[in-house]
Formats: C-alpha cells, sequence, structure tokens
C-alpha cells in the first residue's frame, strides 16, 4: 500500500489507507454474505485481539524517547500547560453542547422522543453458524460436574492444588516465558553489544510490571508512564555496565530502521539495524489497521446515532486541527510543540501519523495524547455529569470522551459504561480519521504548518 501511495502527489499514511479499506471491504462484504464475513471475521480475531488488548505497550517507545527531546524554557512550559488545560475544557464543553444540540434537533426533525435512560441502544449482533452451536447434551462436562460430587473427599485437596497451578501458569505464563527470554538475551548484549533482544524483552517484562499495580493507583498512574519510566531507568543501568551514556542507549532502542525502510524496493544504501522501539513501532501499525474490525464491530451504533455523532465529530475535529496551531502560534509557542496541539485529542496511533505529515514533535505528540487520555478516564465522566447531562447518556458521554480523550478515556469506559465505550470507540476511530484525510490535501497541510511559524 506505501509503495502505491509513494506513487501519488498526496501525503497519507499507509497503514490509515488499509484501516479504510478494510472497513469498507468488511462493510460491502457482509452485504454479500454475512455468513462468511463472519468466518473471515474469526479467522483475523486472534490477531486483532491481540494487538488491540496490548496496544499500549506499542505507545511506549515514543515516551521511552522523551529524554532526547528538546528542552522548552519555564515561560514555554507555563504558556503550553494554560493553552492545555484551557483547550481541554473548552473543547469538552463544546462537543458536549453539541452533540446535545443534534440530539435535540433529531428528535424535532423526525419527532421522536429522546432515548430514555432505561431503553437499551441497539447492539452489534453477532452471526453464528450452524457450528457455533453447543450441543449441551453431548457436552461431557455437565456429566463430569455431576460427577465430580460423588468423587472421595480425599481428593479435593489435590484438585485444589491444581486449580491454584493452573491458575497461576495462566497468570504469570507470558512474563516467565519472557524473562526466560530475558536471560540469555542480557548474556549476549554482555558479549556482541546487540542490543534489540535484551531491550525488546525488558519492554515487555516492564509493562507486565506497570500491569501490577493496583487498579486503584493505576487509574492515575498509567501503565505506559510506569513502564517508560521503569525502562528507562533499565536502559540507564544496561549503558552503565557498559560504560555508556544514556543518550546512547536510546540512540540503540531506536534507529528510525522500521518495516517500511527495511522493504523499500528502491533502498540501495545500507541501514542501522533496527532497535526495540522500532519494532513496537512497526507493530503500531498493524494496530491501526485492527481498529477498522472495531468499526464493523459498531456500525449498528453508528447508524442508529449517525445524525448525532458525525456532525459534531466532524465540526470539532475540523475545529481543533485549525484552532490549536492557530492559537498556539499566536502566543509564541515553538512549532514543533505548536502542531502536536492539533491532534491532543486523537488516539496515539492516528496521532503520530498525522505528525508525520505535519512535522511536529513526535515525543510531545505522544505526551500530549496520553496525558489528555488519562484526565478524560480519570474524570471525564464526572465532568460530563456537572455539565448537566446524566450519567445514562451514554451518547454524550460517549462523544465527548471520544473526541477529547481518545482511547486511554475508551478503555476505562469499558469497566463503567459498556453503551458509552461503544460510542466513545467510533468517535475517536472517527475523529482521528478525519484529520488524516484533511492533512493529505497539500494546500490545508501548508496551511496548518503556516499557523505555526
Amino acid at each position: 500500500m506505501n509503495q502505491i501511495i509513494v506513487l501519488t502527489p498526496i501525503e497519507f499514511p499507509a497503514s490509515v489507507a488499509c484501516m479504510i479499506l478494510t472497513f469498507i471491504f468488511l462493510l460491502v462484504f457482509n452485504l454479500i454474505t454475512s455468513h462468511y464475513t463472519q468466518k473471515f471475521i474469526r479467522a483475523f480475531s486472534p490477531a486483532v485481539d491481540f494487538l488491540l488488548k496490548w496496544i499500549n505497550v506499542l505507545f511506549c517507545p515514543a515516551f521511552i524517547l522523551i529524554p532526547k527531546s528538546k528542552p522548552i524554557s519555564p515561560r514555554e512550559f507555563g504558556v503550553v500547560l494554560a493553552l492545555f488545560v484551557i483547550g481541554l475544557l473548552v473543547s469538552a464543553i463544546a462537543t458536549a453542547l453539541t452533540v446535545n444540540a443534534f440530539k435535540k434537533l433529531k428528535c424535532y426533525l423526525f419527532k421522536q422522543h429522546t432515548l430514555q435512560p432505561s431503553d437499551e441502544p441497539k447492539v452489534a449482533r453477532i452471526d453464528l453458524d450452524e457450528d457455533s452451536v453447543i450441543d449441551v447434551a453431548d457436552d461431557d462436562s455437565t456429566l463430569n460436574g455431576v460427577l465430580d460430587v460423588c468423587e472421595p473427599i480425599s481428593n479435593e485437596k489435590s484438585h485444589h492444588h491444581m486449580d491454584e497451578l493452573v491458575k497461576f501458569l495462566g497468570d504469570y505464563a507470558n512474563p516467565i516465558i519472557y524473562f526466560t527470554l530475558f536471560i540469555p538475551s542480557f548474556i549476549a548484549y554482555l558479549v556482541t553489544d546487540q542490543a534489540l533482544p535484551v531491550q525488546l524483552t525488558l519492554n515487555v517484562l516492564c509493562f507486565y510490571a506497570a500491569l501490577a499495580v493496583p487498579t486503584r493507583i493505576r487509574r492515575f498512574l498509567h501503565p505506559i508512564i510506569t513502564c517508560s519510566g521503569l525502562m528507562i531507568f533499565f536502559i540507564f543501568i544496561l549503558q552503565l555496565i557498559k560504560g555508556r551514556t544514556l543518550d546512547q542507549g536510546l540512540n540503540e532502542f531506536s534507529t528510525g530502521t522500521r518495516y517500511l525502510v527495511l522493504l523499500d524496493p528502491k533502498r540501495r544504501d545500507p541501514v542501522s539495524q533496527p532497535g526495540a522501539g522500532d519494532v513496537l513501532y512497526s507493530l503500531l501499525d498493524g494496530s491501526i489497521v485492527s481498529l477498522s474490525f472495531n468499526m464493523f464491530k459498531y456500525r449498528r451504533e453508528l447508524r442508529e446515532h449517525a445524525f448525532e455523532m458525525i456532525p459534531t465529530i466532524s465540526i470539532i475535529s475540523v475545529a481543533s486541527l485549525f484552532l490549536y496551531p492557530l492559537i498556539a502560534g499566536a502566543i509564541q509557542i515553538p512549532s514543533d510543540i505548536t502542531l502536536p496541539f492539533a491532534v491532543r485529542g486523537i488516539t496515539t496511533p492516528l496521532a503520530l501519523n498525522i505528525e508525520a505529515v505535519l512535522g511536529g514533535d513526535v515525543n510531545t505528540t505522544v505526551i500530549m495524547v496520553i496525558v489528555t487520555g488519562i484526565l478524560g478516564a480519570v474524570g471525564g465522566q464526572w465532568f460530563v455529569q456537572k455539565l448537566g447531562f446524566g450519567k445514562d447518556d451514554y451518547i454524550t458521554i460517549g462523544v465527548t470522551l471520544g473526541c477529547n480523550a481518545n482511547a486511554v478515556s475508551t478503555a476505562a469506559l469499558l469497566e463503567t459504561n459498556l453503551k458509552a465505550a461503544a460510542i466513545a470507540s467510533l468517535s475517536f476511530v472517527l475523529f482521528g480519521t478525519i484529520p488524516i484525510i484533511l492533512v493529505a490535501i497539500p494546500p490545508i497541510t501548508n496551511t496548518i504548518r503556516g499557523f505555526a511559524i
């Protein structure tokens, strides 16, 4: 796909193009045959679920590389912080009021009553074929459950120990495997200076350690922040052993040699070996394509609430893309920090692709996106309710958080409000897709860059 795009005069991320085309393919294929569409989705589900489940670990490289970023003055930091906070509040209020206005307009135009809290939204239907039907009569587990009651009491203790062993292996099998891989990787690093295996396994182990933090603390101390902090510390230790500096270790972690560079048929010059960060960055493109399956899953919700969602998302998305750089440039914030403001509410994979076109600082982009998401996850629902919207108004909550606090807040909604999480999933994908399409148009890109000068 990237080789096709480079032949055109537009700049457009190949991964996002694949996401859009995959979504269109699923819609058309489902119209032709829903049965085989479900089989197709089930075939790709393991890979899609894996990429979406562990997408946070793919965000870590940009955070880990923060020490390489250019420092800013205290004045610049204060101005950036003020615009960050005020902009987030204004944008969230504008989103909530806009989506609510379109809800009322929908009721007026179509003479429908507003959905009451007790009403249930339509949810995605899963088509099952005859192979998915479970025949209870042939299921040995039912009989085994009865026979278990008749087993001697002396076996209960051994069964209990076996259950504990199975649970332990289920919870810790992956960390044990990665730690086992880390040991020879560390030895190889000491002998050969090959950093990729040891840093990659160490990055995954740090993320598992971040997930072990209690949930109440993890709400504020996001795993991406914890993992990145641990990883910076361990890279420093590895370099200390070798008598090198942290900067040298970070240069090993990401050399810039990603899969698009390695697979470029026009490449003639030798390139550096990829680092652990480059591997994770490359997998991030796969997670972007996986979002198309999520969009297809909630296609019925999109159709049901398209009247409220699409105009609101379009207005807020376009306004954010233009107004943030305009205001930031007017108050003389440096251009490499100004441009990331345009994508602060967009989920990280899409934001990174937009910044690659605009030319903003990647590390600043990730910091803004993750901090915005964490703030939305911690206080987003509370803030929307303080604006006068009920906790059962899942459309307003979902669109507001999806447009202003990206996938991080959506993940938090999965634990408290499944209806709002479904709407937020659609919102953050659409909210990020619109700017990607716009920045592919050179005059628009040049205009936004001009604001930041």
